[in-house]
């Protein structure tokens, strides 16, 4: 999924989802909030670079889940609320202190 690279002032955070030009599954989503959260609270930290494997960032979101999770509107409320807009966020707010 997303992986940080690099210590001190700069941390670059990798998309991983090559096959399917980075698209973002449900868990990529949830560990992108997650990283960024962890990244937030780290005071050496100066400059997030947020990056797609290869040659591009991301195709968006993984449709091939929207199926299964995001087949009700319930899911589809938990998976962009709780997952997306938690992510969007995390990175949004990454750094302000």
């Amino acid at each position: 999924m997303s992986r940080r690279e690099g210590a001190g002032a700069i941390a670059t955070v990798t998309l991983s989802n090559p096959d399917k030009l980075n698209a973002v599954t449900a868990a990529m989503w949830r560990q992108l909030k997650q990283t960024m959260d962890e990244l937030s609270a780290d005071d050496a930290l100066r400059c997030v670079i947020l990056r797609g494997e290869g040659k591009v960032f991301a195709a968006g979101g993984d449709i091939e889940e929207f199926q299964t999770l995001r087949a009700t509107l319930q899911q589809a409320r938990i998976y962009h609320d709780e997952w997306v807009a938690g992510a969007l966020d995390a990175i949004s707010l990454c750094l302000i202190r």
